[in-house]
């Protein structure tokens, strides 16, 4: 530990002023997805940390945490009341924020670029295409990809950003406004229709390199807030934890642990997501009923299955079944199942299956089983996968363009990227809470009947759910719903 470093824990194991998170009176409830952290490595061994979702810098590693809740919507959320904006985090001798985002309740709908949303989308196919087919999951494609371009920003090296702009599908000036302005779509509250949408970006960095004015522009124009702060101060820490658990309305839901802080941890990304939409037409709670499910290996689990008759998307694509239902505020959900129940639908997707959305709208009975799942992954290999390998690579120093004082910095490279999901469908619509954290270092079947088409999510099937503009905020797979 540096001499500055000790003088100023010194100092602040003294301080009794409070450095706590302003209580938020009536916080709102909010669905996140995305995290991450990133460190920095110095000479003598610093590290920087960030959170987007969640990417960390460290020896420790990246985790990615992502949860997708769906319940009965609370009474602050039912109300929209908005308060977690507004709060603020307070300053105190080695924690300040360096920008301001500005946030509003009411709903935007600025155009995409095509070729912003191409490259989204295709990015989520990508990383479908990645992950494990043999359980449960769900992610944020829109999320982690917004986390990625963040990272991105504190590139060093041409080549590791060609990785970046071959991954992410444009350059460096199409994602910033791309993000910026999904970003901003993507945060609303409206009372009316009972829907809340709220994507929030931070990045953590440490006081003692100071940041770059370029990397702190770069942020603001992607409307992410940043944060200096000391990361072996646990009072900062908590007050990083306290800002993702008010953007997701669940405290202790990022806790200090969950960041696997070290000595030379020094930047942490932060990506938060919280949606919670009811359904356009409502499933109706007296229609719930149990039936069975088949699972792959040919047995069967029963489930309560909610059911509804709505005018949806639909498309019959031979071997499998597309259908769209909506939710208020114009965001939508996309259900992907086979017409044969011996069927993979893992086996019929094809890869750009993302890019197929129902045009035509048919009058569709569904049935949906009524779950709250929880998976994990670690979404490291996936990352590396796609292209983006060396900021996973030990002690390379490829990532250290957020600080002032790059030059002290030895290596600076990520470890792991996890994730944490939870997802929940009831009655009145879904809800879903992401974080993503990335730790580094630096030192059945269906056809037209007298009503419509029938269709029963009674198998492994896959949805995708997108916003007005059809980006993919999640995507995930259901392969036993009992789990």
């Amino acid at each position: 530990m540096s001499l500055n470093k000790f003088l100023k824990t010194t100092y602040n194991s003294k301080v009794t002023v409070p450095h706590g998170y302003e209580e938020v009176a009536d916080s709102v409830v909010v669905k996140s997805t995305h995290h991450s952290f990133f460190k920095a490595l110095k000479l003598t061994g610093v590290v920087a940390a960030s959170t987007v979702g969640a990417f960390v810098l460290a020896a420790a590693g990246s985790v990615i945490i992502s949860l997708l809740e769906v319940h009965s919507r609370p009474e602050s959320v039912q109300k929209a009341r908005f308060s977690v904006y507004d709060a603020n985090l307070i300053k105190t001798s080695t924690f300040q924020r360096l920008n301001t985002i500005n946030y509003t309740a009411e709903q935007e709908k600025n155009p995409i670029d095509p070729d912003f949303k191409y490259g989204v989308n295709q990015f989520a196919c990508d990383s479908f295409a990645t992950l494990d087919k043999t359980e449960n999951y769900a992610y944020s494609p829109l999320m982690l990809y917004t986390q990625l371009d963040l990272i991105s920003c504190a590139v060093s090296d041409k080549e590791t950003m060609d990785q970046f702009d071959s991954v992410l599908s444009g350059d460096a000036s199409l994602r910033k406004t791309g993000v910026a302005t999904s970003m901003r779509n993507n945060f609303f509250a409206n009372e009316e229709r009972k829907s809340t949408v709220q994507a929030k970006n931070a990045v953590f960095l440490e006081e003692e390199f100071g940041a770059k004015d370029q990397f702190v522009q770069d942020m603001t124009e992607r409307n992410a807030e940043v944060f200096e702060m000391d990361f072996q101060n646990s009072e900062d820490v908590g007050k990083a934890c306290q800002w993702a658990n008010a953007s997701v309305n669940q405290p202790g839901f990022l806790k200090a642990e969950d960041l696997k802080i070290e000595e030379d941890s020094a930047m942490l990304f932060l990506s938060t997501l919280y949606f919670d939409n009811a359904w356009s037409d409502r499933f109706v709670k007296e229609d719930t009923k149990p039936d069975d499910f088949h699972l792959l290996d040919g047995t069967t689990v029963t489930k309560d299955f909610m059911n509804h008759v709505t005018y949806a998307g639909f498309t019959d694509q031979i071997t499998y079944v597309s259908v769209t239902d909506t939710y208020k505020s114009n965001y939508s959900i996309q259900y992907f199942v086979p017409k044969n129940i011996k069927d993979n639908i893992f086996e019929l997707l094809p890869k750009d299956f993302l890019f197929k959305q129902d045009q035509e709208k048919e009058m569709v009975s569904l049935s949906l089983p009524k779950m709250s799942l929880t998976c994990e992954s670690d979404l490291s290999e996936m990352v590396q996968d796609l292209g983006i390998t060396n900021p996973y690579v030990k002690k390379s120093n490829h990532l250290r363009n957020a600080f002032r004082r790059s030059d002290e910095l030895e290596y600076s490279y990520l470890n792991y990227t996890k994730q944490k999901t939870n997802v929940s469908f009831d009655e009145d619509g879904t809800i879903v809470k992401s974080i993503t954290i990335s730790l580094g270092a630096t030192a059945t079947s269906a056809g037209p009947g007298d009503d419509g088409y029938h269709v029963e999510l009674n198998q492994p099937f896959v949805y995708c759910i997108r916003d007005p503009m059809g980006l993919p905020l999640v995507v995930g797979s259901v392969l036993n719903p009992g789990n």
